[in-house]
Parts: C-alpha cells; sequence; structure tokens
C-alpha cells in the first residue's frame, strides 16, 4: 500500500492517537469524563467477572428468584378478596388486579416510596393541576417517581380523575350538597376526587412495581391457602356482567326483585306487549329531573326506586288499571 502511495507522490502522515488540544479546563473536564467512563467499565467487569469465578453463581440468581417470589406471595397474602377485581377476556381467561384498597398493605411489605409528587402549592404541599374538559367537567392530574427498596425497580406515575367518572367516594347533587342517590348525583365531591389522584398514584405505582396488574387467580389461591379467603370472593369486574346486573344480583333484597318482577308485567301489560314502548315506558318512569332514566328495571338496586317507579307509572298517560289490580306498596291511587 505504501508503495501505491508513493508512486502517486502521497506520504500519508502518521495518525495521532493524543488528545486533542483545548483550554486546561477543556482538557481537565475530559479527563473526568474518562475516567468515571474507566471507572465504571471496571466495575462492570469486576461484576462480572467476580460472578463467573464463583461455582455457585447460579445458585445466587435462584436465591434472589426464592426471595422474590416469597415477598410477591407475602405480599397477596396480607390482601383481602374484596381488595382484588377479577375480570374475564372475550377468551373466558381471567385475571386479578389489586385495588387502592390493598395497594397500601401491598406497598408495606415492597416498600414503595413516592417521590417529585408534582404538582404541589406554594407550601409545598400536593396540589393536582385541574383542567376543565366541559360544561360542568373537570378533572384533576399528578404524577410522582416511584421506587420499590425491595426488588429495586422505579417507574414514572401519572394519574388523572374525571369528575364525570363512576366514583366511589362522596357525591354532590345539582344543588352542590352532598347525597347518595344515584338518580341525583352529578359528580363528584371536588375535595374527594383531589384526595382520590394521590390514592391512584401509589395504587398504579404498587400494581406496576410488584405486578399487581394483572394476576393469575392460582396466585391469590396459593398465597391464600390455608385461610378463608377464596378467590370467589373476589370483586367482580368486566367479562362478569354488566355492573348493573352484578349489583342487582349482589345487593338488591329479595323482596325488592319481586317487587320489580310485578313491576315488568305491568309495564309490558301498559306497552300491549310491545318491547319497544315498554323500554320507553321504562326510561320515563325511573327518570328524574337529573337523571336520565333506566333502560332496564333490573337496573333497580334501591328499596325506595321501586314505589318511585310505581307512582310514576300511575301518574303516565299510558298507565289504565285493570279491575282486578291490586294496590302495590308505596304504590299511588
Amino acid at each position: 500500500m505504501s508503495a501505491i502511495y508513493k508512486a502517486n507522490g502521497f506520504i500519508p502522515k502518521p495518525v495521532s492517537h493524543a488528545a486533542p488540544q483545548g483550554s486546561p479546563e477543556q482538557e481537565r473536564l475530559l479527563e473526568e469524563v474518562l475516567e468515571e467512563t474507566r471507572q465504571t467499565d471496571r466495575a462492570e467487569r469486576s461484576f462480572v467477572e467476580q460472578l463467573s469465578a464463583m461455582a455457585d453463581y447460579a445458585q445466587i440468581f435462584e436465591r434472589r428468584t426464592q426471595l422474590l417470589e416469597t415477598c410477591y406471595l407475602v405480599a397477596i397474602g396480607r390482601t383481602r378478596p374484596e381488595d382484588w377485581i377479577v375480570s374475564k377476556d372475550p377468551q373466558g381467561d381471567t385475571t386479578a388486579m389489586l385495588a387502592a384498597s390493598g395497594a397500601q398493605l401491598v406497598a408495606e411489605v415492597y416498600q414503595v416510596k413516592l417521590s417529585n409528587v408534582w404538582p404541589k402549592d406554594d407550601r409545598g404541599l400536593f396540589d393536582p393541576a385541574r383542567t376543565e374538559i366541559a360544561a360542568g367537567v373537570y378533572s384533576f392530574r399528578g404524577s410522582c417517581d416511584a421506587w420499590s427498596r425491595i426488588n429495586g425497580r422505579e417507574q414514572m406515575v401519572e394519574m388523572t380523575r374525571r369528575s364525570d367518572e363512576d366514583f366511589t367516594g362522596r357525591t354532590v347533587d345539582a344543588d352542590g350538597g352532598l347525597t347518595n342517590d344515584r338518580q341525583k348525583r352529578i359528580g363528584a365531591d371536588e375535595g374527594d376526587l383531589r384526595s382520590s389522584v394521590l390514592t391512584g398514584l401509589l395504587t398504579k405505582a404498587v400494581r406496576v412495581l410488584c405486578g399487581m396488574t394483572r394476576v393469575p387467580p392460582g396466585d391469590l389461591a396459593k398465597a391464600w391457602k390455608g385461610t378463608e379467603k377464596k378467590v370467589e370472593q373476589c370483586r367482580k369486574g368486566h367479562g362478569f356482567g354488566t355492573s348493573a346486573a352484578r349489583n342487582a344480583s349482589d345487593v338488591t333484597p329479595e323482596e325488592i326483585k319481586a317487587s320489580v318482577e310485578k313491576l315488568k308485567l305491568e309495564v309490558t301489560r301498559c306497552a300491549g306487549g310491545d318491547i319497544g314502548a315498554a323500554k320507553k315506558l321504562i326510561k320515563e318512569i325511573t327518570s328524574s329531573p337529573t337523571f336520565a332514566g333506566f333502560d332496564s328495571l333490573d337496573r333497580i338496586t334501591k328499596d325506595f326506586q321501586v314505589p318511585q317507579a310505581w307512582a310514576n307509572l300511575k301518574k303516565h298517560p299510558l298507565y289504565a288499571p285493570p279491575k282486578t289490580a291490586e294496590r302495590e306498596p308505596g304504590a299511588e291511587g
């Protein structure tokens, strides 16, 4: 190769591997970066070399895996069936997700810590950012960094809660007063919704860091073995029918169901057997100034809703009492 260069009158200069010349400050900074890189490389090589030199390196990893599995089962063991929501996908496979009620119990085992919680007010207290979405609808949003001291995992987490979502805290009516009436409530209590953002951050962090988002029901059964806790006692999520149907089957007393069945027969009679007309009639007799009404009488879960629907039915233009009609408890007319 050098002969070819010389034949063409070109003599290449030797390549210099010296560091580029610069100011003393630049050279000092460059040397610090290079030294830090060399130290990191040495540390990584040292760790790998140490493991390679150990005859039982495989046992080390196996022991660590066993410790993490034990921590996982112990954490689940502290929870209760009501701390889990079991869901079923279209293929029929079921998984369980940790609810907020059990997140604190699991966080204590995994030693989950939240930091850099944002945003904060002038006093340094958590103050979730409010965003107006539509008329009367708003959201609160917050974020944080989360870390588990046990497994070393870390994650940045965000959480948003909306005022129009299905909220389990206190709710308000059109006048701004607190209410437990599902037909009268129009949204969540603002103070409770703000507080729920921080609860949501911890819950989401625990699910992600501790693998509690999609847990096989078998893991719950394994962790609860020898106790009275059963997977069948867990809360049911999607895939187990509508929430209204679950509520009706889980919390509605038998006497309410019986009254609903009688009301169904009367609605069908008034609608002349027309299914479409019956649905329209049901919506009208279960509506209120702040509620559009149910599309099915099976969604009735409160004892006061049955006589209220009967009263509205008696006032409806389609209603014509049969000659042998019996007076329903709580009904008018």
